[in-house]
């Protein structure tokens, strides 16, 4: 099983930390529950892999268009089309598998010691950033957009790096009780003397750039959230709705373009059907989302 460097580095950490918390007879929770994290972790696929068994073959760029991109990007497109059809056949063996985790984590919720995030989520209002940080398109944009993603574009977002081509969007929240089952950043591009992006290495894959693959087993849906600056969370850990995954941003091949950034990506995949949702129903879900937290005070669980 192969995992994204940076989290087996990160794993490794956390399994110090347990032992180290072990040998010192320390028997207290870690605020990162690395208890929980750890185990599941190390049963997931891949960032490649999950992303594979999402895919679907006929929406891959073709390799004219992967190869405009650079040659890091023309492989891992290739790749992808050719791990496609067997990770999809262990897409339902998978979901078994995290349903019969999330039976015994689901109870679990996160020790939050940051204030700043404390505050965070005390304000979530039930949006995927807090009130006022973020814009839903209309119905009438939709069909501009794209089909089976939602592009939600933030009203807060500030600029550096070379030329402020690097943008920093606001807190990004989960939407969905449920389990990280991919989480990367690092996503690296360059500019190419024909004025084209290209990319070189990390992130959830070359256009999404940073992101989180969230599985709610209890919706049997996997909720992404592509184009983040950073990523707060790990493969494997438990997160509650209204817990902030990272920070907005525009990393990734589309993103980055001049003119195309200052938003979310966020791609719905229903497992019972086996197909990605349409706009016009995630637009849907959030709406809804907003107004179950302003049912229960926009608290998603107790601090």
């Amino acid at each position: 099983m192969r995992l994204n460097t940076l989290h087996s580095t990160l794993l490794l950490a956390a399994l110090l930390s347990v032992a180290g918390a072990i040998i010192a007879g320390n028997t207290q929770p870690s605020p990162y529950h690395y208890e929980t994290v750890v185990p599941l972790a190390l049963t997931l696929p891949s960032t490649t892999q999950l992303v594979a068994m999402l895919s679907d073959t006929e929406d891959l760029p073709d390799d004219e268009e992967a190869a405009a991109y650079g040659p890091a990007a023309s492989l891992y497109y290739r790749r992808i089309g050719r791990l496609a059809p067997a990770w999809s056949e262990r897409r339902t063996r998978f979901e078994q598998s995290l349903q019969q985790a999330w039976q015994l984590h689901k109870k679990w919720h996160p020790s939050i010691r940051s204030v700043q995030i404390q505050e965070a989520v005390r304000a979530w209002r039930g949006d995927v950033t807090l009130p006022g940080m973020s814009s839903l398109p209309r119905l009438d944009q939709l069909d501009a957009s794209h089909t089976y993603a939602l592009d939600i574009f933030y009203q807060n977002v500030t600029r550096h790096g070379l030329a402020g081509t690097v943008e920093r969007g606001p807190m990004v929240f989960a939407l969905s009780d449920g389990i990280v089952v991919a989480a990367a950043e690092g996503w690296t591009g360059f500019p190419r003397i024909d004025q084209k992006l290209g990319y070189l290495w990390g992130g959830i894959s070359p256009k999404s750039g940073n992101g989180v693959i969230l599985y709610a087993p209890e919706e049997r849906r996997y909720y992404s959230y592509f184009h983040l600056s950073d990523v707060h969370v790990l493969p494997g850990m438990i997160v509650k709705r209204g817990m902030p995954l990272g920070v907005g941003g525009n990393t990734g091949l589309n993103a980055r373009r001049e003119g195309r950034g200052e938003h979310l990506h966020l791609e719905i995949f229903d497992a019972q059907r086996g197909r990605y949702m349409d706009n016009r129903h995630i637009l849907q879900i959030l709406k809804q989302s907003a107004q179950q937290a302003a049912g229960s005070r926009g608290r998603p669980f107790q601090l």
